[in-house]
């Protein structure tokens, strides 16, 4: 696939230095030259600023959406460990320390990543990860509980070092079947 080199028009240098934190958390790039201009006019709170972020990656690869959002949420650590991959590429991680920051997490996610379809699944290994599952699915649709089982074992297909984010993207992998 393709990446294509995105350009941003703002008139709020403040919308565009948001815009552009944003984009390299994700290690996504602009161009001052792009093939495509995206024109942001209308920014009133951070959720407006995501919008736009989803969106210069979706176009960045030559899609006005995307056709599945997985999360996948570890929760065998100190701390619950999430990613999120969109059309099976890992587009981001994050590490939250408690049940609030890991729901701004997921709804950070779910508000960026314009998809047709979104799932999010969670590690039920062990007893905290039931609990962080029966909260989440009275708060969101399409949640699912994943059995962890070699969740954070080296495959060829999945040779993501650090052991945490390995299984919270199997975990996420197993949550589109």
């Amino acid at each position: 696939m393709k990446i294509k080199n995105v350009s941003i028009i703002t008139d709020s240098p403040k919308v565009y230095k948001n815009i552009l934190d944003e984009l390299k958390r994700r290690n996504i790039q602009i161009s001052e030259n792009g093939e495509v201009k995206i024109v942001i006019d209308s920014v009133k709170e951070r959720s407006d600023i995501l919008r736009y972020v989803g969106r210069i990656i979706a176009i960045s690869r030559g899609k006005q959406e995307f056709n599945e959002l997985l999360i996948g949420i570890d929760t065998n650590s100190p701390y619950l460990t999430v990613v999120a991959l969109i059309d099976g590429e890992l587009i981001e991680y994050r590490r939250s320390y408690g049940l609030q920051p890991l729901i701004n997490a997921i709804s950070e996610i779910l508000i960026t990543y314009p998809a047709k379809r979104k799932i999010i699944g969670v590690g039920i290994g062990n007893k905290y990860g039931k609990e962080i599952y029966s909260v989440l699915s009275m708060i969101y649709e399409n949640v699912k509980s994943i059995d962890e089982k070699y969740t954070n074992a080296k495959s060829p297909f999945n040779q993501i070092k650090d052991k945490d984010i390995r299984a919270a993207y199997s975990i996420a992998l197993r949550a589109s079947s």
